[in-house]
């Protein structure tokens, strides 16, 4: 189990307690630390010393500069020993039963990749919902699917045998910001056997402060764009290398085309207009008739392409809301 975490003091604790609560035996957990500047560290050897029969089984890599979370997953993954890998991040939790049953099931069926539900849990709120875990069986769907953002991109609700992480054809996300997708992309492309359970075991805590849920200035959506946008590239570069890329090309344009939507709500600013314009271009005029996209965010790049974004996109919210 890879636990990568930074600045999680608040809620490492719980994190860990669930994880050394599963009723499956014999997990090995490592742990890495990204150079938390508050009481993280503290809490992980807390917590794990009221673990006494878990103790053994920690490997805590603790980072002296913070080099943010693909680098801090990777030397967890080179490290881990175990038959199958599966990731939890630390401001989340997982029910007691979660990874027996995975494990179960991924023994029982054979399967390299076994999914499960989950619950997305809001601080001071009710939870959201439950989410299914089911993606297409048949591999050329499913591929197509992950690479178009049309089944969930969570690598916390999958347990993948270790062997996928040793395939050639397998390339580690080298940038922040999507890098579960990229993962999952991995995954379906070497991965052939899948199977799901559709209990919802994992609980995930949406944190509004987290970079994926704030980009609330230009300059952050700027910053969320550029990181997401390199892995998307890499993802892209990598089904071209592998001579598949013409096969999923509506999927790679419906993924490049969700890019580009962090910049919609600054169009106002001349310069996001223009990087707008600029990332994927390519895609600016195709992307407007592929069903791959949802149908607001194509009429929400067609006021943008038209230059008429503020004003327009402004009506249709208030005749939609109507």
């Amino acid at each position: 189990m890879l636990i990568p975490t930074y600045n999680s003091a608040s809620h490492i604790g719980r994190c860990l307690e669930s994880a050394f609560s599963q009723t499956l035996g014999g997990i090995e957990y490592i742990i890495v630390d990204d150079a938390s500047t508050d009481d993280t560290l503290t809490r992980i050897r807390e917590t794990t010393a009221s673990f006494p029969d878990r103790a053994q089984d920690v490997r805590i890599i603790s980072h002296q500069v913070n080099l943010g979370s693909c680098a801090a997953r990777k030397p967890a993954l080179e490290a881990a020993s175990g038959e199958f890998i599966i990731h939890l991040d630390s401001d989340d939790w997982v029910d007691a039963g979660c990874y027996e049953a995975m494990y179960i099931k991924a023994v029982t069926t054979g399967a390299d990749v076994v999914c499960c539900s989950y619950v997305e849990e809001r601080e001071g709120g009710p939870c959201k919902g439950r989410f299914g875990a089911s993606v297409p069986r048949d591999y050329d769907q499913r591929l197509g699917a992950v690479i178009a953002l049309k089944a969930a991109p969570f690598v916390w609700s999958k347990l993948v045998r270790r062997s996928v992480f040793c395939d050639s054809r397998f390339r580690h996300p080298a940038h922040d910001m999507a890098e579960d997708w990229v993962l999952c992309v991995q995954y379906a492309l070497i991965a052939r056997k899948w199977e799901y359970i559709e209990k919802p075991f994992y609980h995930y805590r949406i944190n509004s402060s987290s970079i994926s849920h704030n980009a609330a200035t230009r300059d952050k959506a700027i910053r969320i764009m550029e990181m997401e946008k390199n892995n998307v590239e890499d993802v892209a570069i990598q089904l071209q290398d592998l001579s598949i890329a013409d096969r999923y090309a509506r999927e790679i344009e419906a993924r490049k085309s969700n890019v580009k939507r962090f910049l919609l709500p600054f169009l106002t600013d001349k310069d996001a207009r223009r990087l707008w314009k600029s990332t994927f271009p390519e895609i600016n005029i195709s992307m407007l008739v592929n069903r791959l996209i949802p149908a607001e965010y194509r009429v929400k790049h067609a006021f943008a392409l038209l230059g008429l974004y503020s004003s327009l996109y402004g009506a249709f919210n208030t005749i939609r809301r109507k």
